[in-house]
């Protein structure tokens, strides 16, 4: 299936490097360099090495909207960095990096357009973690990419949203509750 292409993961973290929200898709029929994301500590490795030369390339460059690319041992990384929140799509390193930099702006722009706001910061994203939730999902099932067009994703989650309403968020706060006491 080589015309399918696939993400390890979406990441999401903040000023500091902490996670807002992170998916990693590990498991099915994925890449080896994948199922070596399994472990949390490896993925916290990432994330950090990742962040750590963004962090670096801040004191060389000026903050830009534009997005940027590195390679972290065997994985393609591509990010935008806003004021206080930086978005990471990682990829195989034999992975497009065109098809990494579609889902990195798809990810971007269909948030912004669920949330109805031009500029994504930390605190909006943690108080509307399930938008994040269900535009991940919307976009992207078992690593394998669905949907590309934000206008596409932000209508299903909207419309979504309002048809399961307080559900929605009530299970997304499960889930987070869950991860949270299974991984700290």
């Amino acid at each position: 299936m080589d015309f399918l292409h696939y993400v390890q993961g979406i990441v999401i973290l903040d000023q500091a490097g902490k996670r807002i929200f992170a998916k990693y898709y590990t498991k099915g029929d994925v890449s080896e360099p994948s199922k070596s994301l399994d472990a949390i500590e490896k993925q916290r490795q990432l994330e950090c090495a990742a962040f750590q030369t963004i962090k670096d390339s801040r004191c060389n460059l000026s903050l830009s909207s534009d997005e940027d690319i590195m390679i972290i041992d065997q994985y393609t990384i591509l990010f935008q960095q806003g004021d206080d929140v930086v978005f990471m799509v990682v990829g195989h390193k034999e992975e497009n990096e065109l098809v990494l930099n579609t889902v990195l702006r798809t990810l971007i722009d269909a948030l912004k357009q669920v949330l109805n706001t031009p500029q994504l910061y930390t605190r909006l994203l943690l108080e509307n973690y399930n938008g994040i939730v269900l535009t991940v999902d919307e976009m992207i099932d078992g690593g394998i990419i669905l949907e590309t067009d934000p206008t596409n994703i932000a209508s299903e989650v909207v419309l979504h949203s309002r048809k399961a309403g307080s559900d929605v968020a009530y299970k997304a706060i499960s889930t987070v509750n869950r991860y949270l006491r299974d991984n700290m």
